[in-house]
């Protein structure tokens, strides 16, 4: 919900702007046109640690949990979890969520999604994911994420642009170029970027 706010919010205010810069005219139907303050640095979630990249990431992904407005812990992309242990928390995922090249989101987009944050491309974002020891799939729909040690505030993390889960099939397809031609579960679907316009 608090998503969908603060969407709608940037939309309201671009709208209201547009005889200034001419956003009335180029916005049509269902479309999103985010304009900011500094450019993005990219739209990969484990390259950046910056403001307007996690803005422009938070309406292109989704993770497995959210925060609302007071803190309180929401279902995402896990629809629920249990703490096995101190350091291992089990996640079932829900069924039928599309990436939106039309792929379905499963457990190894999960596990390469919070491994691949673990590896030098996630050191501008290693304060959240240097705790994870590793990523086990158990099926499907159901993950065990392990780490390294008791961490309580790790858990929340996870609702952080960091934790946004991307398709292992399309990051591997597009390579280094996946910060500029984003994808993920999100509301908004990736169009174009005019960077520094």
């Amino acid at each position: 919900m608090k998503k969908s706010s603060i969407v709608l919010l940037v939309f309201a205010l671009l709208i209201g702007l547009g005889g200034l810069c001419g956003v009335a005219d180029a916005a049509a139907k269902d479309t999103l046109i985010v304009a900011d303050q500094y450019d993005a640095t990219t739209m990969n979630p484990i390259g950046h640690n910056d403001v307007p990249s996690s803005r422009a990431c938070y309406s292109l992904y989704d993770t497995l949990i959210f925060l609302d407005g007071e803190g309180n812990i929401l279902p995402g992309l896990a629809e629920k979890w249990e703490n096995l242990s101190p350091t291992e928390i089990k996640f079932y995922l829900r069924k039928g969520v599309k990436f939106h090249n039309g792929d379905e989101m499963k457990a190894e987009d999960v596990q390469f999604t919070i491994m691949r944050a673990t590896t030098d491309e996630g050191a501008k974002i290693k304060v959240f994911s240097q705790n994870v020891k590793d990523v086990e799939i158990v099926d499907d729909y159901t993950v065990i994420l392990r780490l390294k040690e008791p961490d309580y505030y790790f858990f929340a993390s996870l609702s952080h642009c960091w934790g946004s889960i991307t398709s292992k099939k399309y990051v591997e397809e597009v390579g280094e170029n996946f910060g500029m031609n984003p994808m993920g579960t999100g509301p908004f679907k990736f169009v174009s970027w005019q960077k520094g316009n």
